[in-house]
């Protein structure tokens, strides 16, 4: 994967790093991104690891930053009901159960963003795509306390 990204990155000429790491341990300094992109990677976890890589994505990023999640969510209409039975007999049915009821949002809620929407979904022939913004508390890191609370 990191020899396709960096592929992809030189044909068009940007300047991007890329580091091995685990969605569940992040190789990042708490607070050290403004926008953290997950793409088709949470329904290979578990509903564990899901949240705990949630979480993760929540600690990099600075108050106020952004969570984009593109995943499969619930199905729209039959072909991706059925295009999303093959993933999830590929994938695991206990692994990707959240991502067909349609939970994902709620997990994005449950690991601390605000502002949690779904704010566009794509039906494809192998499931429906959701895509969900969320916030991290632009609060955080006072103590995560309005500013206007005081501190501690």
């Amino acid at each position: 994967a990191l020899g396709l990204a960096g592929g992809k990155a030189r044909r068009e000429a940007l300047a991007v790093s890329f580091r091995r790491g685990s969605a569940t341990g992040l190789p990042f300094a708490d607070r050290s991104f403004d926008r953290v992109c997950s793409s088709l990677l949470l329904h290979h976890l578990s509903r564990g690891q899901r949240r705990t890589a949630l979480g993760e994505m929540g600690r990099v990023l600075t108050a106020g930053g952004s969570l984009l999640v593109a995943d499969w969510g619930k199905p729209r209409g039959v072909i991706p009901w059925v295009g999303f039975q093959a993933v999830r007999l590929l994938d695991g049915y206990a692994l990707t159960a959240d991502h067909a009821a349609g939970r994902l949002p709620d997990m994005v809620r449950e690991a601390g963003f605000t502002s949690v929407d779904a704010v566009a979904a794509f039906d494809t022939p192998f499931g429906t795509v959701q895509i969900i913004h969320g916030c991290r508390d632009p609060w955080a890191g006072n103590g995560d306390k309005h500013p206007a609370m005081g501190a501690g």
